[in-house]
C-alpha cells in the first residue's frame, strides 16, 4: 500500500518493483534486506504460507496502529481514530489526564505521543523498525542486527549521492513534483539533487506561524531560485482554519493539530493538487539533533526533558519502554541511541503524523526516508555530521550541485548551538574536576 522506488531501477513500477522482491526472497527474513535501499512511503504485507508479517518504510512515514493483546483480533489501521470508531473504543484514561490534559501537550503546538503509544488503550503504534507477526499477534525489532561498517567522508558522499540521485530520478518518472524548499541544509541537498529535471518542479515555501517575507527561510530561496532560474512560489497560510475546513480536518484524524490545519488549510487552497511534494525530512537523524554531555547518564527522564515533555509520567513511562529495549539494541549496534530515537520517535511520531494529517491535500515524497541511505551516511564519521558546520551536507551539495550555494544556508538558531556546546563542554570539564577532588 502506498508507493516504493528503487533508485537503482529509477524506471521501474510498484508492480515491477514487488516482482523482483519475490524473485530474491527465499525465507522471510530476506525481505527486510531486500527493501533496504528502497524508498518512499509505503506498507508491505508478506505472507508465505508460514509467516505473515506487516511492516513498513524505514522512518514509518506510512503509518500503522494495531490493536494490542487485549483484543483477539488484530486489526491494523493508518490512524487509531479509525479502529477506535469500528470497535466503539474509549479514550484511555491514563492517555488523557496524563498526556492530552497536560501542560506538555497544551503549550506544543507540534505535539507528538511518546514511545508506541495512541489516544487509546488498546491500540499501539508500529514504530520504524519493527514488523508486525499477523499470525502471532506480536510485535518485533528487525533492525538494526548488527554494527554499522565506518566509511570514508568520500565514499559515504558518493555512495549516497548515487541513491539520492535515483530516488529523484524515480520519483521524476512517476510524478509530478513539487518541492518544499527553506534555508537550511536539508533542502539545499535535495535541490542539488533535481539539477536533471528542475524546470519541471514547483518549487514553494510556506509562510505560517510567524514567518514573514523578511524571514530567512523565505527570503533566501525567493532570492537564491531565480539566480538559478527557476520559478520561486510562495504560499501564505491563515492565522486560523476557517469552521467548515476545521470541522473536516479534526474529524478526519483523531487528535488532529490545530497549527498543522493552518498549514493544511493554505495548501488546500493554493497547492497545486496534481503533484507530489518533495520533502526534506529524516535528514535529521543524520544530524546529531539530540545530545547530553558525556558524563550524564541517558534514562527516560532526559529524552523526555529532550523532547519538551519534561516530567510527564505518560511520556516517560513510555520512553522507559523505548529505552530498555533500544539499549539491547545498543549492546549490538554502533548507532548512537540518541540518533535512533530520533529515527524512531521524532520521525515515526512526530513527522509521520504530520504527513498522515496532510494527506487530505497532499502526498508526500521524502528521499532521505531510505534506510541505505540513511545508514550509508550514519557509517560516517559523527565529526562530519555534527552542527554548526555540517561538513557532510556541504561536501554532498558541492558534489552533487556547487551552484545552490550561491546563498548562504541559514541552518536556524547557530549562535544557541555553539552556545549550547559551550556549556556542554563547561558541564563536562567540571563533572570531570569533581570526580578528582
Amino acid at each position: 500500500m502506498g508507493y516504493i522506488l528503487d533508485p537503482y531501477n529509477p524506471q521501474s513500477n510498484d508492480l515491477d518493483i514487488l516482482n523482483s522482491l519475490i524473485r530474491q526472497i527465499k525465507i522471510a527474513d530476506d525481505i527486510f534486506e531486500c527493501v533496504n535501499n528502497l524508498g518512499g512511503r509505503w506498507i508491505l504485507i508478506f505472507n508465505d504460507g508460514k509467516d505473515s508479517r506487516l511492516f513498513h518504510d524505514a522512518t514509518g512515514l506510512r503509518q500503522v496502529f494495531y490493536t494490542d493483546k487485549v483484543i483477539n483480533e488484530m486489526w491494523c489501521a493508518s490512524q487509531p481514530g479509525l479502529i477506535a470508531e469500528e470497535l466503539n473504543l474509549r479514550l484511555d484514561e491514563d492517555a488523557l489526564s496524563g498526556f492530552i490534559n497536560s501542560q506538555q501537550y497544551k503549550n506544543n503546538r507540534e505535539y507528538w505521543w511518546p514511545g508506541d503509544s495512541s489516544p487509546f488503550k488498546e491500540i499501539k503504534h508500529l514504530l520504524p523498525n519493527h514488523y508486525l507477526d499477523l499470525k502471532k499477534k506480536i510485535c518485533h525489532r528487525y533492525w538494526p542486527k548488527k554494527k554499522l561498517n565506518y566509511i570514508s567522508l568520500e565514499e559515504g558522499i558518493k555512495k549516497s549521492s548515487e541513491i539520492l540521485k535515483g530516488l529523484m530520478k524515480s520519483a521524476f518518472n512517476r510524478f509530478d513534483l513539487a518541492f518544499a524548499i527553506t534555508a537550511g541544509w536539508d533542502s539545499r541537498v535535495l535541490l542539488a539533487t533535481s539539477k536533471e529535471f528542475n524546470k519541471s518542479i514547483f518549487y514553494y515555501t510556506l509562510i505560517y506561524y510567524d514567518l514573514t517575507e523578511e524571514s530567512p527561510d523565505v527570503k533566501i530561496p525567493s532570492k537564491l531560485l531565480p539566480q538559478l532560474e527557476l520559478e520561486h512560489n510562495i504560499i501564505r497560510c491563515p492565522s486560523h482554519m476557517d469552521n467548515e475546513f476545521k470541522e473536516i480536518y479534526k474529524k478526519n484524524v483523531t487528535t488532529a493539530h490545530d497549527a498543522w490545519g493552518i498549514i493544511a488549510q493554505g495548501l488546500y487552497r493554493n497547492y497545486p493538487q496534481n503533484r507530489v511534494c518533495i520533502k526534506a525530512n529524516g535528514a535529521e537523524i543524520l544530524k546529531c539533533y539530540y545530545r547530553i554531555a558525556p558524563f550524564e547518564k541517558l534514562n527516560a527522564e532526559k529524552l523526555a526533558k529532550l523532547t519538551k515533555m519534561y516530567k510527564n509520567y505518560f511520556a516517560v513511562k513510555h520512553f522507559e519502554k523505548w529505552l530498555l529495549e533500544a539499549k539491547k539494541v545498543e549492546e549490538i549496534n554502533n548507532i548512537d541511541i540518541l540518533d535512533l530515537f530520533y529515527w524512531e520517535q521524532r520521525m515515526g511520531n512526530w513527522q509521520a503524523m504530520s504527513q498522515l494529517e496532510w494527506d487530505i491535500v497532499q502526498e508526500v515524497f521524502t528521499p532521505f526516508n531510505c534506510r541505505g541511505l540513511l545508514t550509508t551516511l550514519l557509517s560516517t564519521k559523527e565529526k562530519y555530521r555534527r552542527p554548526p558546520d555540517y561538513k557532510l551536507f556541504k561536501k554532498l551539495i558541492v558534489y552533487l550541485w556547487p551552484q545552490v550555494l550561491i546563498k548562504p544556508i541559514y541552518s536556524g538558531h547557530t549562535s544557541i548551538k555553539k552556545f549550547l556546546m559551550k556549556i556542554h563542554l563547561y558541564k563536562f570539564i567540571k563533572g570531570v574536576l569533581f570526580q578528582f577532588r
